[in-house]
């Protein structure tokens, strides 16, 4: 299980966005056990999993939710298939989290002629519960034949594109701010961790168990 292990300081920066089917709501995550997540057996670099424990790590000290690790799996995300799921399916889905080919995952890209391929993708499956939308699962790809660093940092490496992914996964949209890790290309300005604006966004989520 991936627990808080520390706690990024109190952020109120207005330099984050969540996704417009929120409404005017942050997300909804239950605390009453660990979200689950899997890992995909294939196509990762070696340290592809070290890296995945270090952006939930990081995910897990800015929202207090904690991650469980539910084993691997072969199976391929598909976004088109898994937007939302249903008020009465109480199980929560799995985190996916893993690299693909774009012959696996369309979403990858490119779209379009004038819409270049992406590094990764990353949203969440979300449930109406009345009071709000709560994420009850998502998915997070990486592209497996691009040729970046294994690690974290500044700049454009594969760290910084699994956090926007996992950002995307817990609910945060793009924003127009380069010195955020949510703004939509990873650059060499692209800072080590999340920003302000970005920790304002993922400590905003209503992280709550009702049970």
């Amino acid at each position: 299980v991936i627990s808080p292990d520390a706690e990024y300081p109190t952020s109120t920066d207005p330099g984050f966005r969540y996704f417009a089917s929120f409404g005017d709501r942050p997300p909804i995550v239950s605390t009453c056990s660990p979200f689950p997540f899997v890992i995909r057996r294939d196509s990762g670099p070696p340290k592809g999993g070290e890296l995945v424990v270090g952006g939930l790590q990081r995910i897990a000290n800015a929202t207090g939710i904690s991650f469980e690790f539910k084993g691997f799996t072969d199976k391929i995300y598909s976004f088109n298939e898994s937007r939302t799921a249903w008020p009465w399916d109480d199980d929560r889905q799995a985190l996916w989290i893993g690299w693909a080919f774009d012959s696996e995952v369309p979403d990858l890209g490119p779209r379009s002629d004038s819409e270049p391929y992406a590094v990764g993708v990353g949203g969440p499956i979300t449930v109406e519960r009345g009071d709000g939308e709560e994420i009850v699962g998502g998915g997070v790809v990486l592209r497996a034949d691009e040729a970046l660093a294994v690690t974290f940092g500044s700049g454009s490496n594969f760290g910084n594109v699994l956090l926007h992914e996992l950002g995307h996964a817990m609910g945060l949209d793009h924003v127009e701010l380069e010195s955020e890790i949510m703004f939509p290309v990873i650059t060499e300005g692209t800072p080590a961790d999340f920003a302000a604006g970005d920790l304002a966004g993922l400590q905003g989520i209503r992280a709550v168990c009702d049970a």
